[in-house]
């Protein structure tokens, strides 16, 4: 959370590693989308990739309704001409299951993937699309903005830790290749696409970057290349999310193994301090406390490792409070959540080997 930041942005300054942008560059693209129960905003989302300022000849839609039960598959009828827009229905068999199927339908040297509830800025495809001509990105990941709703803590913090996991993205990027990407915001060359695990959920937003790393390419990051999406309503909506979030991290661990020899080794410690040491820090944090408590009959333990740890549990109390009545604190409620997103990292951890769920059906946010 610290050093490592410091370093790949010392990293990224130091030794850039440049790739090639052409604005005139703008392929055939198609944009994916699986939509589960979408009616609050899918008619929002097509009419927002209508609006894109891309050739139109140029520019595509495919939509997967994976087993919808509410209107979504009638406002999808109204806009749907079989050839600009188009969309299938399927049973309900997840999102991986769904966009495995959908690529079968490309026919576009390159492929958006997107949500439902994340709106693309006019020029967003444009600015993501001139970076393939260079042919070593394999990937391209836009900046996808949260714009917090009311006074909720949740919306708050989310914003402020978007922000600087986008920082990390940018640093990582221009050093090596950007680990992840946003899941409604990126590009790939589509001939680089890999199947993905239908068995269980799976975070591919992570995995289909890294097997594209693995195969040689990279994946570049672009700021100018914006989205809005809505964070959660309030803290425990928030809460959720970030366990299934996390669910499907840990799921995806064994697929990353597999594929880590094939990584660069700037990618393969990248990799670790960013992502493993993250994923499993409330392992670490609980080590910690329980030798903080068992020191602190030591002077300087109670000094400079109690004390701080009892007020940054007040802080967190703190949090607590002002989310269950509405109330923001800035950037004070920043160690609620860290809190909580350790602790929804710390439950997943302990779901896994419980988990019966063999479907890639995923449980979508309250849309907006």
């Amino acid at each position: 959370y610290i050093f490592y930041p410091v370093i790949i942005a010392a990293l990224s300054r130091a030794f850039p590693r440049s790739w090639k942008i052409d604005d005139c560059f703008q392929p055939r693209v198609t944009v994916v989308l699986a939509a589960y129960n979408e009616e609050a905003v899918i008619r929002e989302k097509i009419e927002n990739f209508l609006s894109l300022d891309y050739p139109k000849d140029r520019l595509f839609l495919l939509v997967g309704s994976d087993g919808s039960t509410d209107a979504t598959n009638a406002i999808l009828e109204e806009y749907a001409d079989g050839e600009r827009i188009r969309y299938f229905r399927f049973s309900r068999g997840g999102k991986p299951k769904t966009t495995n199927t959908l690529m079968q339908y490309v026919t576009t040297p390159f492929v958006v993937f997107t949500d439902t509830n994340v709106i693309y800025h006019r020029d967003a495809v444009h600015r993501l699309m001139r970076h393939f001509a260079d042919p070593m990105v394999g990937g391209v990941c836009g900046y996808q903005r949260t714009t917090p709703i009311g006074d909720s803590i949740a919306g708050e913090s989310e914003h402020r830790y978007w922000e600087f996991e986008n920082a990390l993205k940018r640093w990582e990027g221009a050093y090596a290749t950007t680990l992840g990407a946003t899941g409604g915001m990126y590009a790939i060359r589509t001939e680089l696409y890999q199947s993905q695990p239908e068995i269980g959920t799976v975070a591919d937003d992570l995995l289909l970057p890294l097997r594209i790393v693995a195969h040689g390419s990279r994946i570049v990051y672009d700021e100018t290349a914006l989205a809005e999406e809505e964070t959660s309503p309030n803290l425990k909506a928030e809460f959720r999310r970030k366990v299934r979030i996390a669910v499907a991290t840990f799921n995806t661990i064994p697929q990353i193994l597999a594929l880590f020899r094939m990584l660069p080794w700037k990618v393969r410690i990248m990799l670790v301090f960013h992502k493993f040491l993250r994923w499993f820090a409330p392992l670490f944090m609980l080590v910690f406390l329980v030798s903080a408590i068992a020191l602190s009959s030591l002077q300087w333990i109670q000094l400079y490792v109690v004390l701080p740890l009892a007020a940054f549990g007040l802080f967190v109390v703190a949090g607590w409070l002002a989310d269950r009545f509405g109330h923001r604190l800035g950037i004070l409620s920043m160690p609620y959540y860290f809190f909580t997103s350790n602790l929804a990292l710390l439950l997943a951890l302990l779901k896994l080997p419980f988990q019966t769920k063999k479907s890639g059906a995923w449980e979508r946010s309250v849309r907006t």
